[in-house]
């Protein structure tokens, strides 16, 4: 069970239906699946909700060493990457906008690591953004008139490559690197 179905068997708006689903398709056992599935959504909710206890906001200047990475904003209830210009350090929200990170902190609030040490890769289920996207690629230069070699002899997103290392929708890894830097500070015992 993913965290996705997890949800949908507590959420009060999508349980009904989950549950009846879960009965149908289990037949004659359909009562002990229902069962079954409310104890494990239970138990990756009491799981996340323990992980969530010891986290601790970053501060500013950490963040400000976090190029490329993403962060949780709870006052928005999503995720921003952390990227770095010549001035200062900034936030780029999932619609492209910016925000300076110094001003977000005086005027909002702390940017949260994110919390995904007790995800397993194969659970992570990537979100609508995390797929590979042409526009979300490094070999995409949108302001050329032409289009680059690698773009024309791509098939199927084959030469893709994120632009950045964590999907900032969800926080999701998307290169090998930031898999690798997630496992470390998952086998570490804490977020990265």
């Amino acid at each position: 069970m993913n965290f996705e179905d997890a949800a949908n068997i507590l959420d009060p708006e999508t349980s009904l239906d989950t549950l009846n689903k879960i009965e149908y398709y289990a037949g004659f056992r359909g009562e002990d699946a229902v069962q079954e599935a409310v104890t494990e959504a239970c138990r990756i909710a009491a799981k996340v909700l323990r992980n969530m206890v010891n986290i601790k906001p970053l501060p500013l200047d950490h963040l400000c060493e976090m190029d490329g990475w993403p962060v949780y904003l709870p006052e928005t209830n999503c995720w921003a990457l952390v990227t770095k210009d010549v001035f200062a350090t900034l936030l780029t929200f999932p619609d492209g906008e910016r925000c300076s990170a110094n001003d977000w902190y005086k005027q909002v609030g702390p940017a949260y690591t994110f919390h995904s040490a007790y995800i397993d890769r194969e659970a992570w289920e990537p979100c609508g953004e995390c797929a590979p996207n042409c526009s979300w690629c490094k070999n995409n230069n949108e302001s050329s008139r032409t289009i680059p070699k690698v773009c024309r002899e791509c098939k199927h997103h084959s030469n893709y490559e994120p632009e950045y290392k964590f999907c900032c929708e969800c926080g999701r890894p998307l290169t090998e690197e930031a898999w690798a830097i997630w496992r470390r500070g998952r086998e570490q015992g804490h977020e990265v």
